[in-house]
């Protein structure tokens, strides 16, 4: 969902989706609690998806997915979960993939490009926070994408979103990367020199030569333990601050 702001200019138009979703109506095989179930794939993303059941869900519960993109391909075998109700009568429901394959979510990504309008255009943030470059890495570990936001105050904005969702869009060059991939994010702090480097999947690339306004990697975090929390946060405090 785009939010418009009654006094921005619809340059300044702000994405919240990191991954597009399309409309569709797919096939669908649901597990949940030894329990089969048909339903219908109402919307596809390669972070999530939107499903109509015959039967209600729980929110915040796992199930297993199983569902074909064409007839081509093996099935997408997948685990998701049930992050909100869209409409009880109908029993849709909105689904964050919790579990995928580099495989499945690069096919994933494939099928959504060619059901994206030729003219798709998306933004993410209001305001220019600096690129991220791809740095060279050894064969034993994940490539590194640095990231310096450009001020403070973004930086902190960056960090609140990560916290809030683990999950962030990350501008720049990063045609070289791909969906399902597995990469270090590099975060540099304006106030320190503390470097933050935290694992992510990629979720979806958008690619300049697809003419991107706004070209980058949507990103979600592997994971955070309490300590990084900590870290990220304190890392947005001016020095006079943490004096005070």
């Amino acid at each position: 969902m785009i939010h418009r702001h009654p006094h921005q200019p619809a340059a300044a138009l702000r994405e919240n989706r990191l991954a597009p979703r399309v409309p569709c109506s797919l096939p669908l095989r649901l597990s949940v609690r030894d329990n089969d179930f048909d339903g219908t794939l109402e919307n596809l993303s390669t972070s999530g998806c939107g499903v109509a059941l015959g039967r209600p869900l729980v929110v915040g519960e796992e199930v297993d997915l199983d569902f074909v993109l064409d007839a081509a391909t093996p099935p997408v075998r997948c685990r998701g979960l049930v992050a909100r109700m869209i409409c009880s009568g109908e029993h849709l429901y909105g689904l964050r993939f919790a579990g995928v394959t580099r495989s499945d979510r690069s096919r994933i990504a494939a099928w959504v490009r060619r059901q994206l309008p030729a003219a798709s255009s998306r933004t993410h943030w209001r305001a220019d926070l600096g690129e991220a470059h791809l740095l060279q890495a050894d064969r034993a570990s994940h490539t590194v994408l640095s990231w310096p936001p450009t001020l403070p105050a973004l930086f902190a904005e960056v960090v609140q979103r990560l916290l809030a969702d683990s999950e962030v869009f990350v501008p720049g060059d990063c045609d070289g990367l791909t969906e399902g991939e597995g990469i270090h994010l590099e975060l540099l702090a304006p106030f320190s020199h503390a470097v933050f480097r935290l694992l992510c999947e990629v979720l979806w690339v958008e690619r300049a030569a697809g003419g991107a306004s706004q070209p980058g990697v949507s990103l979600r975090l592997s994971a955070l333990s309490p300590l990084d929390r900590r870290l990220l946060q304190a890392a947005t405090c001016h020095p006079n601050d943490l004096e005070a």
